[in-house]
């Protein structure tokens, strides 16, 4: 995907409108602007982490870069944790309330129809399957991150051994391009404002 921006087939603003291109084309795919701020989002963090340690001087914006990742990645585990309690407790609020309110309905009537129990159960499931979907995208967008990170680790590791200091600076630079313009477009089409999100690569 780096290669045409890497060889130099294509300038950085040739390379950049065709990062945009292709994240406006996910973008218009169902569930794209999470997937677009995941992988966007991870990206970015990975290049500036390598363009942190070897570009700064003394590599000082490296541990920078890496406690913020660190942190994220705590947070992220934590709010899926969070989720996951959440649909439990909904998930037993919903088959205890079901129970009382058949005990009621046992000593008032006697009986408590399979009718009313499948009532009662869409209901639950009503109010669960929301919690329910957040749970699976936060699982889903904590796969997505890790594989990125693993993908993005063993490219910069073989770098290092195969190509000269240049190269590599150019695919990370490249990486950084790609995950601002994929994080932009995806925090764009949720409204969410991108102005600290699309820092140019000479940041780091």
């Amino acid at each position: 995907r780096t290669e045409a921006y890497v060889s130099g087939r294509q300038t950085k603003e040739e390379f950049r409108t065709s990062c945009t291109l292709e994240a406006q084309e996910i973008g218009e795919s169902p569930f794209g602007p999470n997937f677009l701020r995941t992988i966007g989002s991870t990206l970015v963090v990975e290049a500036k982490l390598h363009l942190g340690f070897r570009r700064s001087l003394l590599g000082v914006k490296g541990p920078f870069v890496w406690v913020h990742r660190k942190f994220n990645s705590v947070w992220a585990t934590w709010s899926t944790v969070r989720k996951a309690i959440k649909v439990i407790n909904l998930g037993a609020k919903g088959v205890y309330n079901s129970s009382i309110e058949e005990d009621d309905s046992t000593s008032q009537q006697s009986s408590f129809s399979s009718e009313m129990k499948g009532e009662k159960m869409k209901e639950t499931m009503k109010n669960i399957l929301p919690e329910i979907m957040e749970l699976t995208f936060a699982y889903n967008n904590q796969d997505i991150s890790s594989a990125l990170k693993g993908a993005c680790w063993r490219l910069f590791a073989d770098e290092i051994n195969t190509t000269d200091k240049q190269q590599r600076m150019k695919k990370a630079e490249a990486i950084l391009i790609l995950g601002q313009e994929f994080l932009t477009k995806g925090n764009a089409i949720d409204g969410t404002d991108t102005s600290n999100n699309s820092d140019s690569t000479t940041t780091c």
